[in-house]
């Protein structure tokens, strides 16, 4: 147990920086720190920092009324907090306007992922949202592709503009768990519209799945600490929060030592939250978890040298260093790849590519 806490714990320095470590600090206690303020402010390069931190700097900035802050620093970020907040706002009417064609024809629809957040959990901090994201029930999918994709043309200009993800699974296509889903969810009218939200402990699982399938990925890293600071608002903001559907779930999931290393991280980040012996009651810490925990802290330490030697002057010696990364990068991606798998978001986006295409028939599919 203390070898595979150590590595819990070197994981967690892998995934989160002292700099962001101090960024949740402040922001999860309110709390004005001085010198974190400075720590985290010190030399900031805008164009490396994921605009999600950026986003939760701003808001401390706000709440503390800019107290600490360096001045060039200030107008950076009161830029790019207006510019999401607009950005955010301007794609819901359209957003509105598909949810109504799918609620007149008496179809239930859940929001889910980011947009949920955006819309119920976490409202008065602008995000970085790149696609609004919905889900229908199964037998619900085909008819509503039908009604919301019309041609080639529509698909393009929704991917450039918002990217409408419309998938039938909360949970890795566990249709039972759906279901239970569907029971628990929460019924929201939204600008006039009835709609579901996920429950707390399904949006929490949901979450903690998402963030464990490509930890150390890039795609990944741009909204990862987003990621925990979500998780902790949506169990912050539960007034009864069931750990045991949330650890319940977590054990079935295909992924189930990369969940392990997750909800362990999310544990160290939030003491308050889940403890050892709750996770550890519900996970095994046997050989199969150390090693996938072990060669997953090797990778990202390595990788991470790697980020900090393209920020180096030894930059331009990159083809031998890079040749070398590739190498390492097929050797340790074993242990850490999820399955090969098309998940619900990407089925989506070819049957809308096929059907432009005359390819896709929605009763062909009814009949399977």
């Amino acid at each position: 147990m203390e070898k595979i806490e150590k590595w819990e714990n070197r994981l967690k320095e892998v995934i989160v920086s002292p700099k962001e470590n101090d960024l949740l600090d402040l922001i999860v206690t309110g709390k004005i720190d001085k010198e974190k303020i400075e720590n985290i402010t010190r030399d900031l390069n805008f164009s490396e920092v994921p605009y999600n931190n950026l986003l939760l700097l701003s808001c401390i900035g706000y709440n503390s009324n800019w107290k600490f802050f360096p001045k060039d620093a200030v107008s950076m970020l009161k830029g790019i907090h207006k510019y999401y907040q607009v950005y955010n706002v301007m794609y819901i009417p359209w957003f509105v306007q598909e949810l109504n064609k799918i609620r007149e024809e008496n179809i239930d629809v859940m929001v889910c992922d980011e947009s949920a957040m955006c819309l119920y959990y976490d409202m008065n901090f602008p995000r970085d949202l790149n696609f609004f994201s919905v889900m229908v029930r199964k037998k619900d999918l085909s008819k509503v592709l039908d009604l919301l994709v019309k041609d080639e043309s529509e698909i393009d200009e929704k991917n450039k503009l918002t990217n409408l993800v419309i998938k039938s699974s909360l949970f890795e296509d566990d249709i039972k768990d759906d279901e239970k889903a569907w029971k628990r969810a929460i019924k929201y009218n939204f600008q006039g519209i009835d709609i579901y939200i996920p429950k707390e402990e399904d949006m929490f699982a949901s979450y903690i799945e998402k963030l464990s399938q490509n930890l150390l990925l890039t795609i990944s890293v741009e909204k990862r600490l987003r990621g925990f600071y979500d998780c902790f608002c949506i169990y912050k903001n539960s007034k009864n929060f069931d750990k045991k559907i949330v650890l319940n779930r977590l054990n079935k999931s295909k992924y189930v030592s990369r969940v392990h290393m997750v909800l362990s991280i999310f544990a160290k980040l939030f003491p308050n939250t889940f403890t050892d012996k709750e996770i550890n009651e519900s996970f095994k810490s046997d050989k199969k978890y150390y090693e996938t925990l072990k060669n997953t802290v090797i990778y990202g330490e390595k990788l991470n040298k790697y980020k900090t030697f393209l920020n180096s002057p030894y930059r331009k010696i990159l083809p031998v260093h890079a040749f070398r990364s590739m190498n390492l990068f097929f050797k340790e991606w074993k242990y850490i790849r999820p399955e090969l798998k098309l998940r619900n978001e990407n089925v989506t986006k070819w049957k809308w590519f096929l059907k432009s295409k005359g390819f896709y028939n929605s009763k062909k599919m009814n009949k399977k």
